[in-house]
Order: structure tokens, then C-alpha cells, then sequence
């Protein structure tokens, strides 16, 4: 039985064909299934944009997560992740592994032709933009994978008011107007009106989602 750990960056994830999946150290600090449940409890990751190079590994027996799309020979080594792509990504999954090549770009993404697949670009395509690891390529993240991909198809560009330069200092107060935009931590007046709006946002588009 195959499963598949994982490394998942802002844009992309790259899968790793191993024998069983490891449990999911994902933390809100290292990426992962982000925050708590909702954008009043958004919190903050350190993410880049490039690409994860996981190889292929053996870890052993038995799955974590039941597989992916129903497939039980693929896993990511993330319980969430895995549910996220099973719910978003089923069509574009089940064709790459039916196919040689992209199969082979699943495990080895940055191998010689897989920018040029398009079964795996497609594939790529959709993790990338349905369970993104934060919100609209910023440090935010929420509780899941897939609230982070529901804001950042929605609600961009009050979180990049929000977060204004992207600094430490302008995150961490984004941070206290979504959590608690009328509290004495929310000090600036423009960021509370992005803040308010970006949560606004998220509940008018992200009900089930970001709220259930």
C-alpha cells in the first residue's frame, strides 16, 4: 500500500510516495491546517511561494487518512490536507494518477517535464488555489485549508489592506483587528475598516467553509 507525505508551500504542494502517512505535525507557526475556526481567530504563519521538493520515502505501513478521492494508495502525511483535496480536486487527481508521467510529477513535482504536463498542471493548479496554506499570499492563515482557499478566491483585497508592508508589526495588528476589531489592540483606524471588512467577507462567502 502506497500513501504519500507531504510539503506544502503558499502556491504549491508536492506529494511523496511512501508507504504509509506520517502524522501531521502542521502548525499554525509552520504552515498546516492554519488558525482556529474562524477569521475572528486568524493567526499568523511564516509561508513562501516556492515550490515544495519532497522526494520519495518509505515510512512504514498502514495510512493516516483513508487516501485521497477514495484512492487508499495516496496520502498526504496531513489528514486535513488530504480531505481538502478529496473535496476540491477529485477530477483532475484521479486523471494525473491514471496517467504515467503525471504520476510520476505528483511524487517528483519538480522533475524533467512536469511544468510541461498539463494533467499535472492542472492538478497543481487546483491544490494550489482550492487549499492553499494562507490567505491571499500573506502570512494570515485560517483554521483549514479549505477557509484559506475560500478567502483568497474572495476576499484578497481587504487582507492585503489588511496586512499592509507584510512586516511582523503590520501582520500582528491585522491580526488584532480581524480577532477583535473594536478591542484597544486595534489601533489603527484603516486597518479596522479592512479588518472588519475582510471578516464581513468571510461570512458572507465562507459560511461553511471557515464558520462550521
Amino acid at each position: 500500500m502506497k500513501t504519500l507525505g507531504y510539503g506544502v508551500a503558499l502556491a504549491t504542494a508536492a506529494l511523496v510516495m511512501a508507504c504509509s502517512a506520517e502524522e501531521s505535525d502542521a502548525t499554525a507557526g509552520s504552515g498546516g491546517s492554519g488558525g482556529a475556526a474562524s477569521s475572528t481567530t486568524a493567526t499568523a504563519t511564516s509561508t513562501t511561494t516556492s515550490s515544495a521538493t519532497s522526494s520519495v520515502s518509505s515510512t512504514g505501513s498502514g495510512g493516516a487518512s483513508g487516501g485521497i478521492c477514495g484512492n487508499p494508495d495516496y496520502s498526504y502525511d496531513d489528514v486535513d490536507y488530504d480531505a481538502c483535496v478529496s473535496a476540491t480536486c477529485c477530477d483532475s487527481f484521479n486523471a494525473c494518477v491514471a496517467d504515467v508521467d503525471c504520476d510520476t510529477c505528483i511524487g517528483e513535482p519538480d522533475g524533467v517535464g512536469c511544468d510541461a504536463n498539463s494533467l499535472f498542471t492542472t492538478y497543481d493548479t487546483c491544490i494550489s488555489s482550492s487549499c492553499p496554506e494562507g490567505v491571499c499570499d500573506t502570512e494570515i492563515t485560517e483554521a483549514t485549508y479549505e477557509c484559506n482557499g475560500c478567502v483568497s478566491e474572495n476576499c484578497c483585497g481587504d487582507a492585503q489592506v489588511c496586512v499592509g508592508d507584510g512586516s511582523e508589526v503590520a501582520v500582528d495588528l491585522c491580526l488584532e483587528c480581524m480577532n477583535d476589531p473594536d478591542g484597544a489592540a486595534c489601533s489603527d483606524s484603516a486597518i479596522q475598516t479592512a479588518a472588519k471588512a475582510y471578516n464581513a467577507c468571510a461570512e458572507a462567502n465562507c459560511q461553511s467553509e471557515c464558520y462550521e
